[in-house]
């Protein structure tokens, strides 16, 4: 991390550089939202200069938005940022609504359905490419931290969303959505967390096959994308038992307690300071 402040973003322009620069970003990444701390990647300068001379990749604009997210989880942890941090969520909120439709625009054509999961809704998720499936994974991951960050924000508890939330009303909807405009959900088709949760686990059966075919030079999946979204599903398994699904069982989740523990925009906010509110 020092290395790479000391030489600074002007040093990334270069082809082989800038691959170091994004594969620093994802790490750092890990690290930063595991312990909800800011990251000095989320400056500006840091998000321009390495790309003087080269397009930005959709995933090179979505990191954009996830790198963020670590610094506004540090912030809200004070009561009197909260404010300050809502306006940033809903920032961030609509770039990453206006990312997914651009993605969608380009790769409608490149996602589809195939056969049922094992224990679950309707069917996995296959992709043209593996960089598309993280594509997703990773938006998912982006659109569920900041749904929590949100709720942090304006001072909502953790479970008041899946006290509303029950078979009845969750299958209809998810089945409704993915019908009737394609294999994956929009931005304004989601209403509850468990929603993008589910469909980040549909992808998992493509990127764990990917990743047995494919070098790890080629396709890298970090804690990050996986913590937020387990920690989600962890919170949510009565629904998933009410709707005959179960916790991921892939290789990709081993020892996910120990490993994708902490990624949850909730976790800082445990009971356990007197005097303040409870985050559970």
């Amino acid at each position: 991390m020092h290395i790479l402040q000391h030489c600074g973003p002007e040093a990334f322009a270069q082809t082989e550089m800038l691959a170091v620069c994004r594969a620093c970003r994802s790490l750092l990444l890990c690290q930063t939202l595991n312990h909800r701390t800011f990251c000095f990647l989320q400056d500006d300068a840091w998000k321009s200069l390495p790309w003087q001379d080269t397009p930005k990749s959709f995933e090179d604009r979505l990191m954009d938005i996830f790198i963020e997210l670590p610094g506004i989880a540090e912030a809200a942890a004070k009561i009197e940022n909260r404010e300050r941090c809502l306006e940033r969520v809903i920032t961030l909120s609509a770039a990453l609504g206006d990312w997914r439709r651009d993605w969608h625009a380009a790769h409608s054509d490149a996602v589809r359905r195939v056969s049922p999961m094992a224990n679950g809704i309707g069917s996995c998720l296959e992709f043209d490419s593996p960089r598309l499936a993280l594509d997703i994974l990773y938006y998912n991951a982006a659109l569920l931290y900041l749904m929590q960050l949100g709720a942090v924000a304006r001072g909502q508890p953790a479970l008041q969303e899946m006290s509303a939330v029950t078979k009845e009303s969750f299958a209809p909807l998810h089945k409704k959505s993915v019908s009737q405009k394609g294999p994956l959900l929009l931005p304004d088709e989601v209403q509850f967390r468990c929603q993008p949760a589910v469909e980040a686990l549909m992808t998992i059966p493509y990127i764990t096959n990917a990743l047995s075919v494919t070098s790890g030079r080629e396709m890298v999946v970090t804690p990050a994308p996986l913590g937020v979204v387990y920690s989600v599903l962890r919170s949510e398994r009565q629904l998933l038992a009410d709707m005959d699904l179960s916790m991921p069982t892939s290789a990709i989740f081993q020892d996910a307690e120990k490993v994708l523990d902490g990624y949850s925009a909730f976790s800082a906010y445990s009971v356990g300071i007197k005097g303040e509110s409870s985050w559970l």
